[in-house]
């Protein structure tokens, strides 16, 4: 029962995409390939070696929502479904964050004094302030000037825009603002909801604690591994002098109890 397991786990986890498809591979592989005792053997660590390898990609995923989130001022469930756009886009989600990023200081210049920037929002009939002059969430700026940007004539036009208030990196997420003039922040947000896809910002923290967890127990083993091995080398360095010096033949015993009582004290813990 736990081979079929593994190899059940395997198949679902080969259709995933990257590292973890290519895993899943291998454990059905495997999986198939051995019965009894050792199938069990396999398939038991096979389970518990792609659990280990979903909750590290998570974590990965979570830490870097995060640290997106931190930087663009995105909530992690808007950054999350737009991964799914990226991804459906052949693009990154990071290009998508530092395109968000520049609209921000575009949207921050024209509601403070760049005329140039204002007309080009008030060309589009885009407002970047509400009518309590405060500065609106980026994202529904965004979708209008993406929903904008269509009805313009020209590609030339288009890229003018895109370079304006999204920087050089803006073409890179063309599709993207396509995509979103379509179907709008709901309508991508709906979509990797059904998916499974939307992580929230509680998820997102616990994956960031996780890893910071895993980063401080490396360091402490390290430091463990530090705290052994010093002594001990220090004892094998001793052992290996004792190769390159002289060996009194009249006083061996005195001799070999010298060293010994001296590999011992620094085989001793250290007070």
């Amino acid at each position: 029962k736990a081979q079929s397991t593994a190899g059940a786990f395997g198949a679902k986890l080969s259709q995933l995409p990257g590292p973890l498809g290519q895993v899943g591979s291998r454990v059905a592989g495997l999986t198939s390939l051995l019965s009894g005792p050792a199938g069990l053997i396999l398939g038991l660590g096979a389970v518990v070696s792609g659990l280990i390898l979903l909750v590290r990609h998570a974590a990965n995923l979570g830490e870097e929502l995060k640290r997106l989130s931190t930087i663009t001022g995105q909530s992690v469930e808007t950054l999350s479904a737009l991964r799914l756009a990226a991804e459906i886009n052949e693009t990154s989600l990071q290009e998508v964050a530092h395109a968000m990023g520049f609209l921000q200081r575009a949207m921050a210049e024209a509601g403070t004094g760049n005329e140039e920037l204002l007309r080009l929002f008030q060309a589009l009939g885009v407002a970047v302030r509400d009518l309590q002059g405060n500065f609106r969430p980026t994202e529904a700026v965004m979708e209008e000037v993406a929903k904008a940007m269509q009805r313009l004539s020209s590609d030339a036009e288009r890229a003018r825009v895109v370079m304006a208030l999204f920087g050089r990196g803006g073409r890179e997420i063309m599709p993207i603002l396509e995509d979103l003039a379509k179907r709008g922040f709901a309508g991508i947000r709906e979509e990797a909801r059904r998916l499974g896809l939307v992580m929230s910002t509680d998820q997102a923290k616990a994956f960031d604690q996780f890893n910071d967890n895993l980063a401080k127990l490396r360091l402490n083993a390290s430091a463990l591994a530090v705290t052994i091995a010093g002594p001990l080398v220090k004892a094998l360095n001793d052992l290996f002098a004792l190769g390159s010096q002289p060996v009194p033949k009249d006083s061996l015993l005195d001799w070999l109890g010298t060293k010994v009582l001296a590999l011992a004290r620094a085989l001793s813990p250290v007070p």
